[in-house]
């Protein structure tokens, strides 16, 4: 830890420390009503909670087709993950979700419309304002596809960290800059953060039978406070990573030692998508994916993403010296200072707090 004298702070911008903020993928709603079930069939809708392959069809329900969910409480979401049925006859174009307080649904309760959901296993992550209620209401707008048994295979609820000091965290622009082998072109790496927690071709990362030597780098694109992340693991039971790695840095050769910092994650056995607000924010430019221990020992090696996001703190910016002091002493240990002009203080600086250079 490097304490600078305030006029270079100004100069490069700077990072306090700690703070308590929270992100995740919701815990997932009750569904309690839908369009009718697809006959003789078992594709009910609670299958869109179940975190396994098995998936929700309504009877030829077309644009009829909905599922109203119950949070048991109010809460806050900005973003909805529907990963969709493995067919290319059954195929919903465009659906709305419609928040409420209760269960009527009226005019005027908040709706969203995703314009495009894709098709066999796609899940885009539709973000839209956040918003907060109890009840929603997802219900196809268009159908795309030559059946009208439209449905789902996965549904999640996701909302950005939360702080009442700083707001919502944003997600973190990642690439990846290397990985173990693919499976194949349709399996790349850069499945893993293309915006959509998906199954199948073109959806997710799979590696080439690499086990636990599955690894994936990110590149954040610049040294980043990280908050938090939510990773959304491969669909199919057998490929699941049963123990994974995250290791944090600002070499990308990841050396051992005080340059890296390494969290132990264990992913839930059962259910699909995982989120872990970090102790303290860690600032780093790269990390990296490694999983240590499969799910399931003998059944397959392919382990890999469907999709990860990181999740880092929105800048504070002033442009003057008053509004950086008025800055330091509204922020509590842990936020960000953007500076976006220079900043010559006047007289003694030594009533200002000591500022960790980032």
């Amino acid at each position: 830890m490097t304490y600078l004298p305030l006029f270079y702070v100004i100069a490069s911008g700077v990072i306090l420390t700690s703070f308590i903020a929270r992100a995740e993928i919701l815990p997932n709603p009750t569904v309690i009503a839908s369009s009718p079930v697809l006959s003789l069939s078992t594709a009910v809708p609670a299958n869109l909670f179940d975190g396994k392959v098995s998936e929700y069809a309504s009877n030829g329900a077309g644009t009829n087709t909905f599922v109203t969910m119950d949070f048991g409480a109010p809460v806050l979401v900005d973003r909805f993950v529907l990963m969709t049925r493995r067919t290319l006859s059954a195929v919903v174009g465009s659906y709305e979700l419609q928040f409420s307080a209760d269960t009527i649904f009226d005019s005027s309760d908040p709706s969203f419309t995703a314009a495009a959901a894709g098709s066999s296993g796609a899940g885009p992550i539709f973000a839209f304002p956040a918003t907060t209620a109890r009840y929603v209401r997802w219900k196809v707008v268009t159908s795309v596809g030559s059946s009208q048994n439209l449905g789902g295979l996965e549904m999640r609820f996701l909302r950005a960290p939360q702080s009442p000091v700083f707001g919502p965290g944003v997600i973190a622009p990642a690439v990846v800059i290397a990985s173990s082998p693919a499976f194949n072109a349709n399996y790349a790496n850069t499945n893993a953060v293309d915006g959509k927690a998906g199954i199948g071709d073109g959806n997710e990362y799979a590696s080439a039978g690499a086990g636990t030597g599955t690894f994936v780098d990110f590149d954040l694109g610049a040294a980043r406070p990280i908050l938090s992340f939510d990773f959304f693991d491969r669909l199919t039971p057998t490929d699941r990573a049963r123990l994974f790695t995250l290791s944090f840095s600002n070499d990308p050769a990841f050396p051992a030692g005080a340059a890296t910092s390494t969290l132990d994650c264990t992913p839930p056995g059962t259910g699909w998508g995982y989120s872990q607000t970090l102790a303290a924010p860690l600032t780093a430019r790269y990390v990296r994916y490694q999983v240590t221990a499969r799910i399931a020992i003998g059944a397959s090696s392919n382990q890999g993403i469907s999709e990860m996001i990181f999740y880092t703190k929105p800048p504070t910016s002033v442009g003057n010296e008053a509004q950086l002091r008025s800055a330091l002493a509204s922020l509590p240990n842990g936020d960000i200072l953007n500076f976006t002009a220079n900043i010559t203080l006047a007289g003694n600086s030594n009533d200002l707090p000591a500022l960790e250079a980032s």
